[in-house]
């Protein structure tokens, strides 16, 4: 992933008037985002398709307490010795989808979600601290 990030920086460089730009800048001026919020993206996306498409426990565990803050569709970690018996997925997911707010979580479609998402990506994930 470091090395792909590497080639990314460098890339962002070859475009006329960003090379004095930082990194942030030049993805900000190409509408691109970092390789590590595409990830975390991704994860949350497929979060919200396991659990509208899946039937629930199968990758992602909901919890069961009804009187937590924010939405309703709060997910658990599992407490486990390894790692080996969790998805990936469930390992990385958690605590980002626990910070959506219920707008987002509420979506009706996976774009409506992706574009919720998009609206509240540094509101939620970059300003409350990443």
């Amino acid at each position: 992933m470091k090395t792909l990030e590497t080639v990314q920086r460098r890339f962002t460089k070859w475009f006329a008037g960003l090379r004095h730009l930082s990194y942030e800048r030049r993805l900000e001026a190409l509408d691109l985002f970092s390789l590590s919020r595409r990830r975390r993206r991704g994860d949350l996306i497929e979060a919200y398709k396991i659990l509208m498409d899946v039937p629930n426990g199968a990758l992602l565990k909901l919890s069961e307490t009804a009187n937590l803050r924010g939405h309703t569709l709060k997910l658990v970690k599992d407490r486990v010795g390894t790692r080996l018996g969790m998805s990936p997925i469930a390992t990385r997911v958690v605590d980002d989808w626990n910070r959506l707010p219920d707008e987002v979580i509420a979506a009706n479609s996976t774009a409506d979600f992706k574009r919720g998402l998009d609206m509240v990506w540094t509101r939620v994930f970059e300003e409350g601290g990443d």
